[in-house]
């Protein structure tokens, strides 16, 4: 409904009031609009610039995101869309980035309603350290598995020097502990040992023979978890 139709509606509205009320008998009541209040659109998370959009014509999820510049480089490949259904009640939608970008489905990139948030997740990642010959974070994407020897592949495997039977994943518990579970890399990459699958945040580490400096140099930049994780692997050495 337009602003001339709402502002009629209005008016009938009150003249009924009015000659219930018996306060006017025939009123004659003349209405314009004179600003209508908006439920804007908020995009955020990973995007390069979120945005609070004041909707003012139907938006598509990917117009809502390039409006906000689009997911940042590292974005993980979930955007969620959360908005109140006609029950009051806050409903969200955890939808593929990487569909949503293609538009190649229309029922992943989905009519955008006002008052709807969106918000593309962050990624998550792995970190590995220690003597591997291409350590740092590995992100880890949507429907898709990190295992151990997946992730050796990408770092390049150990060096020479390494001792990666000696190799741990340094893992936060279910109670915000942290643990460590041994890994014997030669077995995994032999398929002597069953592989086993990463999780977000996990630091797999691969001690070195020359002991904790070289570890400390080769994990700089890393990260803050990891660098976190290898200095809890050092004070148990």
């Amino acid at each position: 409904m337009g602003q001339d139709g709402k502002a009629q509606q209005i008016e009938q509205q009150l003249t009924a009031a009015l000659k219930r009320s018996q306060i006017l008998l025939y009123p004659q009541l003349e209405g314009s609009v004179i600003k209508m209040e908006s439920k804007p659109v908020m995009v955020g998370g990973d995007v390069r610039n979120p945005q609070i959009l004041q909707e003012i014509r139907p938006l598509t999820l990917v117009e809502a995101l390039m409006l906000a510049g689009g997911p940042q480089g590292d974005a993980s490949n979930s955007v969620l869309v959360t908005r109140v259904n006609s029950n009051g009640q806050a409903v969200s939608y955890d939808l593929p980035l990487s569909k949503v970008l293609s538009g190649t489905n229309k029922t992943d990139n989905i009519a955008i309603h006002p008052g709807d948030t969106i918000q593309v997740l962050p990624g998550e990642k792995v970190f590995v350290a220690g003597d591997v010959k291409s350590p740092g974070a590995f992100s880890l994407q949507r429907d898709q598995q990190l295992t151990v020897a997946k992730i050796m592949a990408l770092s390049g495997g150990w060096k020479a020097n390494a001792k990666p039977k000696k190799a741990v994943i340094v893992r936060d518990g279910p109670n915000g502990q942290r643990m460590t579970i041994p890994v014997n890399l030669p077995k995994i990459m032999d398929r002597k040992e069953h592989d086993i699958a990463l999780e977000s945040n996990d630091l797999l580490y691969v001690p070195g023979s020359t002991g904790k400096a070289v570890g400390l140099a080769v994990v700089k930049g890393v990260g803050g978890a990891a660098m976190w994780g290898l200095g809890y692997l050092i004070i148990r050495q």
